[in-house]
Order: C-alpha cells, then structure tokens, then sequence
C-alpha cells in the first residue's frame, strides 16, 4: 500500500501542470486500501466507523461506480445515481450523529446518546 501511495504521489509531482490530489497520504489509495486500513486498526477508527460493515457496503458500491465513471463510462441508470447520494447522506448522518456525542452500538444499527 505504501508502495503505491508513494508511486501515485511521485507521479503528480512529475507532472506539475495537473493539481494534486491533496496533502493526505490517504488521497492516494483505493478503496480496498482504506477497508484494509479500518479492518486492521478498528480500534482507531471506531469512533469514526462504529460498523465496519457499513463502511465496507458502501465502499464496494461506491468502487464499482467510481471505476465505470472513471474510465469513460456514464451512469445509464439513475438509480446508480441516487445510489451515490445515498451513499453520502449515509456518511454524513453517521458523521453527524458521531460528532454529537453519540455512539453507535455495533450490530444494532441503531445510535444511543451518552445521555440515556
């Protein structure tokens, strides 16, 4: 994984004229890094991902969508679409309720607030 974040880093620097991706070592790995990376720490990321499961859903969605748009394809159903914003809202309320103090029960699908 360090190999080819470090390849993909060195690539852009390269080729100065194209933005860079970002500063994150994380902006240079696939999907299935970043599952590797949470299955092996879980403990770090917890916090974050309280359901390892949840996070693996939706990177293998989001996988199969990214690499048909990234390689000139087009999304003929829009429902592929919708499927990419749900994805998103799904992050953004589990990040949301996160933030809020609340932690999530693994298994249950379900948030309580360390206030009950």
């Amino acid at each position: 994984m360090r190999t080819k974040m470090q390849q993909r880093q060195d690539k852009e620097r390269k080729q100065s004229w194209i933005a860079p991706r970002g500063s994150s070592p994380l902006f240079y790995v696939d999907y299935t890094d970043l599952l590797a990376l949470i299955h092996k720490y879980k403990v770090d990321f917890e916090a974050v991902i309280p359901q390892e499961e949840f996070a693996e859903l939706r990177f293998r969605e989001l996988e199969q969508i990214r690499n048909t748009l990234a390689h000139s394809g087009f999304l003929p159903s829009e429902d592929d679409f919708d499927r990419v914003s749900l994805a998103f809202r799904d992050w953004c309320r589990l990040s949301s309720g996160m933030k809020k103090g609340s932690q999530a029960k693994i298994g249950t699908g379900k948030a309580s607030t360390s206030n009950s």
